[in-house]
């Protein structure tokens, strides 16, 4: 129904500039995810303080009603600003905050934290599949790390946005018949964020970084980028914040020549590992955290190490080792005649 409204009221995507698809695609999917979303909460949320149901819902609205502005009339900066407001109001009246010693910090970082997941999604989606993709696999995630704390309110939220996502994937998975729009990467992208700041409250002391880990792949490529961008164009810091172009995580790897399908992949399995380093933070301790990293990285510098030493690197290394090894012989043998020397003249 979303596709057939979109073509029929002409809200479709039209290819051109660091856009990557080749035909005018229907936007508008983010208004089915986020029915469904609100379905499934309403039917099967009991929530132990409801005011924070409510306003998950109504902040979730109000970021979908921004996204579909920003998808007809390319908003500017000014939606930072009331989303940034908006977040204020719900953090403050539904009790959100990460844990830090002091409150006012906690309720900053938590807004912070919102809004900036929120736009990270919101630039991550820039090929078929990817956002709608890793919110299945973020949400899952966030919702195991719900059940081990014992947040099933949370956990529950959280299979509903995985849920939601899933069914709309069938349909935006490479190649994509309907897009999210700004509409459902800013409103997926708030829930998360919003679900993890909830996770992340001073009640559990010690974890708060858990949930913030599972999101950590999209919020690091967004940061990184706009670092890079600020570097570029130091004198114009808002048109940073609000400027576009292809150099996120897809995009790079894109470049590199993967296909759509094989970039929405590896992207996927980013975020399966830091949702299991998440997991296993809470379940078993920081030890067991560093693991899935690991398994993360050491992929990394086997192919780097192969790319160093190249088809001839171990006889070039054991030639290199022998050499090392040879020097240092000699220099130990001049060193022992010289002390040699010394002690015949100590004699004479």
């Amino acid at each position: 129904m979303c596709r057939a409204l979109a073509a029929r009221w002409g809200v479709v995507d039209v290819p051109g500039g660091r856009k990557l698809h080749a035909e005018p695609t229907p936007l508008l999917g983010g208004v089915a995810v986020y029915l469904a979303f609100a379905a499934a909460t309403i039917l099967w949320l009991r929530p132990v303080v409801p005011i924070q149901m409510v306003l998950l819902l109504a902040g979730a609205a109000v970021f979908g009603a921004i996204g579909i502005i920003d998808d007809i009339w390319e908003a500017g900066a000014w939606k930072l600003v009331v989303e940034a407001i908006v977040v204020s109001l719900i953090v403050w009246i539904g009790g959100f905050q990460v844990s830090l010693p002091w409150p006012w910090a906690g309720q900053i970082l938590a807004v912070l934290w919102i809004v900036g997941v929120a736009n990270a999604m919101n630039c991550l989606d820039c090929t078929d599949g990817m956002a709608s993709g890793v919110v299945v696999v973020a949400g899952l995630a966030l919702a195991a790390v719900a059940i081990a704390m014992g947040r099933l309110g949370v956990a529950v939220a959280a299979f509903s946005v995985v849920g939601a996502a899933l069914g709309f994937l069938r349909y935006n998975f490479p190649p994509a018949r309907i897009f999210l729009g700004d509409t459902g990467s800013l409103m997926l992208g708030f829930l998360l964020g919003g679900l993890s700041a909830a996770l992340a409250a001073p009640e559990v002391t010690g974890l708060w970084i858990a949930p913030l880990l599972v999101l950590s792949v999209p919020v690091v490529d967004f940061v990184l980028v706009h670092l890079r961008r600020y570097r570029r164009d130091m004198r114009h810091p808002l048109r940073v914040i609000t400027s576009t172009g292809r150099d996120h995580l897809p995009h790079r790897l894109l470049d590199t020549g993967l296909s759509s399908t094989q970039a929405v992949a590896h992207v996927y399995r980013l975020c399966a590992l830091t949702g299991a380093s998440a997991l296993a933070l809470v379940l078993w301790g920081p030890g067991a955290a560093a693991l899935p990293i690991l398994v993360l990285l050491a992929p990394t510098g086997i192919a780097r190490w192969r790319h160093m030493i190249g088809p001839d690197g171990p006889v070039r290394t054991w030639r290199s080792a022998a050499r090392v090894l040879d020097a240092s012989r000699s220099r130990t043998l001049a060193a022992a005649g010289a002390s040699l020397d010394r002690e015949d003249d100590s004699w004479d």
